[in-house]
């Protein structure tokens, strides 16, 4: 798992003094910054120095040997040394890795401090709320492998918002900072010397929570808030829809009661008018009958006169009582066909 990139830099910014090949075809590259082996096989290379056991870390210019028994030789500024490939082992312990401390603000956190964010360890792993204003934390890890501990190497990732494996062989903290809110599991793995991985890594579930307005109980508001507006909206307009269209109504009705107002009034004024024109033929006969100077005859027609627009304004009088009756009681409109044959 353990990106190989840092040893590769490594072995090119290096001087090579020597090389040997073992008896495994195995090669071996003597250089200011330590012995390597390299199997063309199965593409591996290691480092050897100081912390493995050597003298010394600079080698020798073209100070190399192979004996007949396949030992090698190589010379140093502080001596020389030798070794036998085949006596060399791999470190088959893969160290278990635990997260050993949490920071927030460079501040470390304790199980045991005031109000602690955390209920135990984080050796134990567990889980860690944060607010939204506790984004930036720092994670300590360690592995316990003690054999060359500084050639352990690690790998971490904040799950949920890291999209690749973060590799560091000396650096034993991961640091984070101004991460969004939101549900994350911070995962550690570790390697020995030999680069064997571990099989578990380490976790730590890390929960940012959003500020209030940012939750889904305030976003449940915003929408019950966006739905009481358009309600307010929709009711506000039919609102003004139902005065605009009642004062429509009401200027309606009142122009149809100011028409039918005009038209009683016209209908009384046209009917005093049609009283007015038999009463002017009744009184004038009256007043040739009143001087008992008129003959029988004028006489006769002088009442037939009478007589004719006497029904007549009987007949104005049925009328205004039958437009009385219809204001008050309604009239019932009776059709009927009349034929006329000549």
């Amino acid at each position: 798992m353990f990106n190989k990139s840092t040893d590769i830099m490594r072995i090119i910014i290096n001087i090579i003094y020597k090389i040997l090949e073992d008896n495994f075809q195995q090669l071996w590259f003597s250089t200011n910054q330590g012995l390597v082996s390299m199997s063309p096989q199965i593409k591996s290379m290691k480092v050897y120095t100081k912390s493995n056991g050597l003298l010394s870390d600079q080698f020798n210019y073209n100070s190399g040997f192979k004996d007949a028994s396949g030992k090698l030789y190589f010379g140093t500024l502080e001596g020389f040394i030798s070794f036998d490939p085949k006596n060399f082992k791999e470190n088959p312990y893969a160290p278990p890795v635990y997260i050993t401390n949490f920071r927030l603000f460079n501040e470390l956190i304790t199980p045991s401090g005031e109000n602690s964010l955390l209920s135990k360890s984080t050796v134990y792993g567990g889980r860690i709320d944060l607010s939204h204003s506790q984004s930036t934390f720092t994670l300590d890890f360690a592995a316990l492998s003690f054999n060359a501990p500084e050639k352990n190497n690690f790998a971490y990732k904040l799950q949920g918002f890291d999209k690749d494996w973060t590799y560091t062989s000396g650096n034993q903290r991961a640091y984070y900072s101004n991460i969004p809110p939101g549900k994350y599991i911070f995962k550690v793995e570790a390697s020995n010397n030999d680069n064997l991985w571990s099989d578990t890594p380490a976790e730590l579930e890390i929960v940012i929570h959003p500020p209030f307005y940012k939750t889904i109980w305030a976003y449940l508001v915003y929408i019950l808030l966006w739905i009481a507006f358009f309600i307010f909206i929709a009711y506000s307009i039919r609102k003004r829809n139902y005065i605009k269209n009642k004062r429509k109504q009401e200027l309606f009705e009142t122009e149809k009661e100011k028409e039918l107002y005009n038209a009683k009034i016209a209908f009384f004024t046209n009917i005093a008018h049609e009283i007015r024109t038999p009463l002017s033929l009744i009184k004038r006969p009256l007043e040739y009958i009143m001087k008992e100077e008129v003959s029988e005859k004028e006489q006769t027609e002088n009442l037939e006169i009478i007589d004719k627009n006497t029904n007549r304004l009987l007949d104005l009088t049925n009328q205004l009582l039958d437009f009385r009756k219809t204001e008050k009681e309604g009239f019932q409109l009776n059709l009927s066909v009349r034929i006329s044959t000549r």
